[in-house]
């Protein structure tokens, strides 16, 4: 299984008019995109995930404000956090636990493969 990749998105093209970053382009790991959610805004202090899919890929896109990303791969328990902000990408695969933590006021869009909801999201239980 591919592991988790975290980092800054590059310009895909840019001319006198507009800058256009890819997120996503083709999916991810081969599989469609079926939706994307978008956050007006995750108030500081607050948090999304703490949770992992067994099937579903998720891409987190940040747009404005700061944060950190701590992701856990539940087989081998290896671990990562990293900060994240503007233009930051996070692709996390299946059967890694997730958590946005935002430090500030954060603007960001979740894209996802397969089907959501309480059948492919579990909760592990907190050291």
């Amino acid at each position: 299984m591919p592991k988790w990749w975290i980092g800054l998105v590059s310009v895909g093209h840019s001319d006198q008019r507009r800058t256009i970053f890819d997120v996503v382009k083709g999916g991810v790991e081969g599989k469609m995109i079926n939706q994307i959610s978008a956050f007006d805004c995750l108030f500081a202090g607050n948090y999304i995930g703490r949770h992992y899919h067994k099937k579903m890929w998720e891409v987190y896109y940040i747009f404005s404000g700061e944060g950190t990303m701590h992701m856990r791969d539940i087989a081998s328990g290896e671990e990562m956090s990293a900060p994240m902000g503007p233009r930051f990408r996070a692709i996390v695969p299946p059967n890694v636990v997730h958590e946005l933590v935002a430090t500030t006021d954060m603007t960001l869009i979740i894209a996802a493969t397969g089907e959501q909801g309480p059948h492919d999201t579990f909760f592990p239980v907190r050291d």
